[in-house]
């Protein structure tokens, strides 16, 4: 005959069914050791035909890319460019040259004095009339010279003396004095040299172009390539689900919608626990105000995350949750509860057909 437990156990309750008593950890109830008779032992039983082979484990992730190699050392800097051409010479300077030196003033010419008269053998001659003054003799001033484009010319050379002939001395008067010989003309004055070219100076000769940039030093090898990651351990995640046909109560506290139990393959695993679906909080009869419907998971008899709420016809609800609960490889509940919430009139509070409450294994 089948046992039938009592609903929502506290922890440590026991219950007794056919001689046997059971007592309720929290999470399942177990069997007490010490209740009911010790049968005999039993014959050994026959070995149980081998097992069909496992299925091939699932391929392991492959492992991480090894990362980049570091970037090899820049190149030098180029050396430097060579030195230009010396520049063209420049074009002969357009600037004037210095003035030509003055040329030297002439000597002054002087004539030569008249010869002293004859003696007069008769009467005494009349006074010979005195001579004219010989004019001062004044050399042509020579030429400016030209603009200077070149050397510096020679400097002229001196005008030649004056050479004019001295007069003769007048005869001796027998009768008048000789006039005065006229005074010679004085010799013009030499031309003055042109000034040589002044060579111009060469212009600078043009910079030397710049020496081309060195090359840039070869990018780093790319680092080693990571090792392959291990294979996987071949492990199925558990996964259960169900859904419910409906609940509707008016209790303040919570009650039961739909559970389930999962048995992890791997000890230490999270589970990732999603519940969803339509629900309605009713409407409040005195007064027709909105009724509030509260919905929380539990992992056995512990409320886990946060609770949601709902309100009136319309209304649905959606909770996830990673559950980290160190199970140990054991059995887990999960439970979905609704109550009335909080402060609200004692009216149905649903959770519509076809809510549903999944618990799957995250290895």
């Amino acid at each position: 005959m089948a046992a039938n437990f009592p609903d929502s156990p506290s922890n440590g309750q026991t219950f007794t069914s056919n001689g046997l008593t059971f007592t309720w950890n929290g999470e399942a109830w177990k069997l007490d050791p010490s209740s009911g008779t010790k049968g005999e032992k039993g014959q050994k039983g026959e070995v149980g035909d081998k097992g069909d082979k496992g299925q091939k484990g699932e391929k392991g992730e492959k492992g991480q890319k090894g990362e980049k190699g570091e970037i090899g050392p820049g190149g030098g800097t180029g050396g430097q460019g060579p030195k230009g051409d010396k520049g063209e010479k420049g074009a002969p300077s357009t600037v004037a040259g210095d003035k030509g030196d003055k040329g030297d003033k002439g000597e002054i010419g002087v004539g030569t004095k008249g010869d002293k008269g004859a003696t007069g053998s008769g009467n005494k001659g009349d006074k010979g009339l005195k001579g004219d003054k010989g004019e001062i003799g004044v050399g042509t001033k020579g030429d400016k010279g030209a603009v200077g484009t070149g050397d510096k010319g020679d400097k002229g050379q001196k005008g030649v003396a004056g050479t004019g002939d001295k007069g003769d001395k007048g005869a001796t008067g027998t009768g008048d004095k000789g006039d005065k010989g006229d005074a010679g003309a004085a010799a013009d004055k030499g031309d003055k040299g042109q000034k040589g070219q002044g060579g111009g100076d060469g212009s600078d000769g043009a910079k030397g172009q710049k020496g081309q940039k060195g090359q840039g030093g070869s990018n780093g090898s790319d680092g080693d390539k990571g090792q392959k990651g291990a294979e996987g351990a071949g492990q199925t995640p558990a996964i259960v689900a169900t859904q419910t046909n409906g609940s509707s109560h008016s209790s303040a506290s919570y009650q039961t919608v739909m559970s389930v139990t999962i048995n992890p393959n791997v000890s230490g695993s999270k589970l990732l626990v999603t519940a969803g679906g339509p629900c309605s909080g009713g409407i409040d009869s005195s007064d027709g105000e909105d009724n509030e419907i509260d919905i929380q998971v539990f992992r056995g008899s512990t409320a886990i995350g946060q609770k949601t709420s709902g309100y009136t016809t319309g209304a649905g609800f959606y909770i996830a949750i990673v559950d980290t609960y160190n199970h140990g490889g054991n059995n887990v509940t999960y439970h979905v509860k609704s109550k009335v919430g909080d402060g609200y009139a004692s009216e149905n509070v649903t959770v519509k057909r076809g809510a549903s409450l999944c618990v799957q294994e995250i290895i």
